[in-house]
């Protein structure tokens, strides 16, 4: 039920767990695509770790010996066949137009049989580990297809003004950002985003030029999965710093997220302010800072120490046909902490034992928040303002309201002469099933547990949900895709009566 009454601060360290570094062990398909048709006066040059023949890079046969011999004989349009095998980085490709496909097998060397995820072609900067392996200059644009990243100290491919793509990829323990460019069906485990450690930040910083030194991944980001990532940015502020965006930490930062999984991730700021505090927070701690849409969230922790007043949410804006499980926010400084599972607009969402620690004025979803259903739940408040066909169910709420013009939502017990009340025992709600867990808010003991366990809360015929909520322009589905009545149903889900 939801009741009155304080939350208890939970521990929010990152939790180490045994991970798979195999995309297909989560449900991943590798994308061959179709071979890529030479532009006129481009060649294809063939690379293999140590080269092959007259190394001229015309077959095979003669192949070139690693990427950075390769990258003198390339012009713009050039077509790079990389070897399963290891590669060093010598130096990054930064002024050249060029397309990089790996996963080509030792065997045959076809098309037809390249995959990047069983035939890996591995960049292992060993001579320069601070090395970038592409770093596209403005005018170029350089495609990065089928590589493994194992163990970069710094950012793996840079943004520098131009244009490229990443799919297809492993970052593997990358200690820095994996990439700037975006990622399309890449999978990112173990690995580390954060610039600054320790460090006495006294200037302001260009905020787009820094922002992803901070995250494990920036630009536009679909169909990937990030497992057991982790960004922490620590530092010492003085009273003339003053930019509040930059001081971030974030797995996933700026553009937009679709249809990607965060398991066990964490993102981290310890930011510590000598002088005059300034008049708001100076940054956040966040999963995703990007638009999501699509998106799981399992087992993920974002909190924030110090008295730098940084928030902390899952979803640092708007977060449209996402579903959490068993996340928390947290934060030390009472005062300026605000936290939340989603900052902003929160559409068609499902919430299942999160946590929201911070500030009195702490919650859940954000402002104009539609159709969320949130269970076993623990926060200061469960919105913003002006939510809608909204529903709490069995959790504990300090103050609970939908906040300033919110209308036709639904929780346990009354609220309101605009909330509808459920059944504490399910009896009202009538949702297909409850599930097994009985905690409320984030455990560290509810890691590993499947998703089908946390309950199934789709509304059954009967259903006092059904039919009672109020139509929301432009939302026309549900979190399922599914056609919305007019009245719709209150919370994710759209029911029927049949």
């Amino acid at each position: 039920t939801v009741s009155a009454g304080q939350t208890t601060s939970v521990s929010a360290g990152y939790v180490a767990v045994d991970v798979s570094h195999d995309p297909t062990d989560y449900g991943m398909v590798w994308d061959n695509g179709t071979e890529p048709t030479l532009a006129e006066g481009a060649k294809v040059i063939y690379v293999t770790p140590t080269g092959a023949g007259t190394k001229d890079g015309t077959s095979w046969a003669d192949a070139k010996a690693g990427i950075y011999t390769a990258m003198l004989a390339a012009n713009d349009g050039d077509v790079l066949y990389l070897q399963e095998g290891t590669y060093d980085v010598l130096a990054p490709i930064t002024n050249k137009t060029v397309y990089l496909f790996g996963g080509f097998t030792a065997a045959d060397g076809t098309w037809a049989t390249r995959n990047g995820w069983t035939n890996k072609t591995i960049i292992l900067p060993e001579t320069s580990p601070n090395t970038a392996l592409v770093s596209v200059e403005t005018g170029k644009t350089v495609t990065v297809d089928g590589l493994t990243f194992d163990s970069f100290n710094s950012i793996a491919i840079n943004e520098a003004g131009g244009t490229g793509s990443v799919t297809n990829c492993i970052f593997d323990g990358s200690a820095t950002c994996g990439t700037k460019l975006g990622a399309v069906n890449c999978l990112f485990v173990a690995c580390e985003g954060g610039l600054w450690d320790s460090e006495t930040i006294t200037t302001d910083y260009d905020k787009r030029n820094n922002l992803s030194y901070h995250a494990v991944a920036g630009g536009l980001i679909y169909s990937c999965v990030f497992s057991s990532c982790k960004t922490i940015v620590t530092a010492e502020l003085r009273p003339s710093f003053n930019d509040a965006y930059t001081m971030r930490a974030a797995i996933a930062d700026y553009e937009q997220v679709n249809n990607c999984r965060f398991i066990n991730c964490t993102a981290e700021t310890n930011l510590t302010v000598k002088g005059t505090f300034p008049d708001s927070g100076i940054g956040g701690a966040y999963i995703t800072d990007a638009a999501a849409t699509g998106c799981t969230f399992t087992n993920c922790v974002c909190r924030n120490l110090g008295n730098g007043g940084a928030f902390s949410s899952i979803v640092g804006t708007a977060a449209t046909e996402c579903k959490m499980y068993n996340c928390l926010t947290d934060s030390s400084d009472t005062g300026y902490g605000l936290c939340s599972i989603v900052y902003t607009a929160a559409v068609n969402c499902l919430i299942m034992n999160c946590r929201s620690n911070g500030n009195t004025s702490s919650f859940l979803f954000g402002n104009n928040s539609s159709f969320v259903t949130a269970v076993r739940c623990v926060a200061p408040r469960a919105a913003g303002s002006s939510a809608k066909n909204c529903v709490v169910f069995d959790s504990t709420i300090t103050m609970l309201s939908f906040g300033s013009n919110g209308t036709n939502n639904a929780a346990s017990p009354y609220v309101d002469a605009n909330t509808l009340v459920l059944g504490t025992n399910n009896t009202l709600a009538n949702f297909t099933s409850l599930g097994t867990v009985t905690a409320k808010g984030y455990s560290t003991n509810l890691i590993g547990t499947p998703e089908a366990s946390f309950g199934d809360f789709d509304p059954l015929t009967g259903s006092i949900l059904i039919g009672a909520g109020v139509a929301v322009a432009g939302i026309t589905t549900d979190i399922t895709g599914a056609t919305r009545s007019d009245p719709p149903t209150i919370g994710a889900y759209e029911g029927v009566n049949d």
